[in-house]
């Protein structure tokens, strides 16, 4: 809608994960299928507790983790942004999932800047398709648009799905300083480990900058994982001493993954007032009959309304207050002008040595 072009509009999120061993069960084999996580500005915000909560959600939703199994190697590439996958949380991610057993190896690759299109950019393209072509005006209307593709699956977000995994794995984990930004490359573990990680000891992270063989010959000494003196910050678990609490802490960490005092659901951000009233007075009017109840659409309450006016009045004597201050400095200028066109002029001096023009 031509109208709505300078409104402020709901910002919508999306998550992709690509499985390239996804089975369709139609003969096909294994190709690529992405899972799209769906969700707008008010469920949750970007950064590494939201990739690494739809992350796990994804793992365990696929069958790609299972308690009491333990895979074989696990390869996961991605983007080089650092402000939500290539970070300490998603490092922990790697050593959490290698420690509980669920796979003998894992490599978490970077792909580095300006990199080729990889599979995620390609379904991502796929999931544009129709949306681009219609109007949308509820999140039902724009899942319905993305879900066109055989190739996807578009997955509503809810503010249940989004942990607070960085504050929990800190408790276990150390902390990578200065040593993540240039290397790409992070593995823990090896095939030759029947169970993974052995029980009740610690376990090292392997860092390289790439597969080259310069690289490789330089690369970093592998780094120690667990968080020294880790028992002591879990005092209800009475543990006598460290080698009683390393025997114990896998089943601990089980066991406090699942209780929500301990990895805690993030606090949904919620709309801002200013675009609850925009959504409200802008947006309702143009949207169909039918699609007016939706919830995006609801009435403000009484508090968001005093805080978006209360906002505008201080930005309108804001704005008083700017206008006044140039004013002001224009009229100084103006006398400092008047003052300099008073002031006698020197007598321009002749150089002797030049001739008069004839």
């Amino acid at each position: 809608l031509g109208s709505t072009y300078y409104f402020s509009q709901l910002t919508m999120l999306n998550f992709g994960l690509v499985n390239h061993a996804h089975e369709y069960g139609d003969g096909r084999g294994p190709s690529c299928h992405m899972d799209a996580h769906v969700y707008h500005e008010g469920i949750g915000k970007k950064g590494a507790n939201a990739v690494a909560s739809l992350f796990m959600k994804t793992l365990r939703e696929r069958g790609i983790i299972k308690e009491g199994r333990t895979g074989g190697h696990l390869v996961v590439s991605f983007d080089n942004c650092g402000g939500q996958n290539k970070n300490n949380t998603m490092i922990m991610i790697l050593m959490y999932l290698y420690e509980m057993r669920y796979f003998k190896k894992l490599t978490f690759l970077f792909l580095i800047a300006g990199h080729t299109k990889n599979a995620c950019d390609r379904l991502f393209n796929s999931l544009k398709a129709d949306y681009r072509t219609q109007n949308l005006f509820t999140v039902e209307d724009l899942e319905r648009a993305l879900a066109k593709s055989d190739y996807v699956t578009v997955k509503p977000a809810t503010v249940e799905d989004f942990f607070d995994y960085d504050k929990f794995l800190r408790m276990f984990y150390r902390k990578l300083p200065q040593q993540i930004n240039q290397n790409h490359v992070f593995s823990c573990g090896s095939m030759e480990d029947a169970q993974g990680c052995k029980l009740g000891s610690d376990f090292k992270i392997s860092l390289l900058r790439s597969f080259r063989e310069a690289d490789k010959a330089a690369a970093v000494i592998p780094q120690k994982c667990r968080k020294r003196n880790w028992w002591t910050a879990l005092p209800e678990r009475n543990h006598a001493n460290e080698a009683e609490a390393s025997l114990k802490r896998v089943d601990d960490l089980k066991e406090m993954c699942g209780d929500r005092d301990q990895l805690t659901v993030v606090k949904p951000p919620g709309l801002n007032p200013y675009k609850v009233v925009e959504m409200w007075s802008n947006f309702r009017p143009l949207v169909p009959l039918d699609k007016k109840d939706d919830v995006l659409y609801r009435e403000p309450t009484a508090e968001e309304w005093a805080v978006v006016k209360k906002e505008k009045r201080m930005n309108k004597e804001k704005k008083v207050e700017v206008k006044k201050m140039k004013r002001e400095t224009m009229e100084t200028e103006d006398e400092v002008v008047g003052d300099d066109s008073r002031k006698a002029k020197k007598p321009r001096t002749t150089d002797s040595s030049v001739p008069n023009a004839v």
